[in-house]
Order: structure tokens, then C-alpha cells, then sequence
């Protein structure tokens, strides 16, 4: 082992300055002792998480993650490739090759947009100069069909007793609890005396 000594004593006898020893020695009254340290001297790839789960996305709509690249080493990364194949997962970010200096992160942004209901699954690949290249990032979501509901409150009306030639009138809220857009196609009101307004065909 090799070590930085100072004023030390060995048993008894004097040390030298400097020397290299094949065996254990034990040394007492040292000033100071400063062995070397392991370090890393390489570029390491970190990932902020090895998959995403975007769970259930209505077909139509996305939703979106964000994924972080670090260089969690002591040397210049260089990203050759970040690629993902897909139809489902899409992924932007900074284009490859990239170089990410040591304590530097790169994002990308991940987005699930299905087009076919049912599970989804993807993997990110990740090609660089790194000791733990490639690295991947699992991808996974469940795509739920699209459907239109029309929510009528109240569902009935009564106006009571009404002096002829009076005019009564009472709210009804229209509400879109399904997925997609609904279009009024038409509105009809039947029975004599009963009309509507504020509630237009094609809305």
C-alpha cells in the first residue's frame, strides 16, 4: 500500500520517508495519515427513474412524464443515441449525440397519446460512453375509448298553476360528462304552451 506519513514510529525503530511494503505494518504516533481514496474518473449515466406509468389515458387526449439524463461522473458524457419506438409513446428533448459535462442533466419529455384502446408498453433506449451503457426506460399505460354522455338536471320540470297569458320559466343545465366534445344537434320542445331559449342547434 502506498500512504502519506509524517513524523511516525514504528515499534521502536525509526521509519523512513517514503518506502513500499509488501506486508501489514501497525504504526503509532503519527501526526498525520492520508491513504488514497477510490475515485470515480469515468462518465456515469443516472436516470431520474427506469419507468414511467402514464395509467389510463381516454383515446384523444395525452398525458406526459419527464425523464432526466445525469452525468453523475467525474468525465464528460456523451449521449450517442436516445431512441424509442413507437406508435402509442412519443419522446422530445435535445437531439444526439450530446455531451453532458460531470454534475449536468438533460431532460426529455415523454408523452403517451394512444390511438388503440388497451395496454401500451414501450422502451427507451439509451447507447453512450458510460460504463453501465446502454440503459433503457420501460414505458407503460393502459388507452381507454372515448365516449360521449349528456347529463340533463333537472331531469324533470313543474311549473305549477300559471295565469293565462303569464310566462313561467326555470333553468335546466346541460353537462358533458363523457370524454369528447358533444354537439347539440337539435332541440325540439313539444306540447302547447312550452318553448325554450338560450340553447342554440350546432353548440
Amino acid at each position: 500500500m502506498f500512504a502519506h506519513l509524517s513524523n511516525c514510529r514504528s515499534a521502536g525503530s525509526i521509519v523512513a520517508a517514503a518506502f513500499l511494503l509488501a506486508v501489514s505494518v501497525t504504526f503509532t504516533g503519527c501526526t498525520s495519515y492520508t491513504p488514497h481514496s477510490a475515485t470515480t474518473t469515468g462518465a456515469v449515466l443516472s436516470l431520474s427513474a427506469t419507468s414511467f406509468n402514464f395509467n389510463t389515458v381516454v383515446i384523444g387526449k395525452s398525458a406526459s412524464q419527464t425523464l432526466h439524463i445525469a452525468n453523475s461522473g467525474a468525465a464528460p458524457l456523451t449521449l450517442n443515441s436516445v431512441t424509442l419506438n413507437s406508435s402509442q409513446f412519443s419522446l422530445t428533448g435535445p437531439s444526439a449525440p450530446r455531451t453532458i459535462l460531470p454534475a449536468q442533466t438533460v431532460d426529455y419529455t415523454l408523452t403517451f397519446a394512444p390511438s388503440v384502446a388497451g395496454n401500451a408498453t414501450a422502451a427507451i433506449q439509451i447507447s453512450s460512453n458510460a460504463s453501465n451503457s446502454p440503459a433503457a426506460v420501460s414505458l407503460a399505460g393502459v388507452a381507454e375509448k372515448a365516449f360521449a354522455a349528456l347529463q340533463v338536471t333537472p331531469a324533470s320540470i313543474s311549473f305549477g298553476n300559471q295565469t293565462v297569458q303569464a310566462t313561467a320559466t326555470q333553468n335546466v343545465t346541460l353537462k358533458n360528462t363523457g370524454d369528447i366534445n358533444i354537439t347539440i344537434s337539435g332541440v325540439t320542445a313539444t306540447g302547447a304552451g312550452f318553448g325554450y331559449s338560450n340553447l342554440t342547434p350546432g353548440s
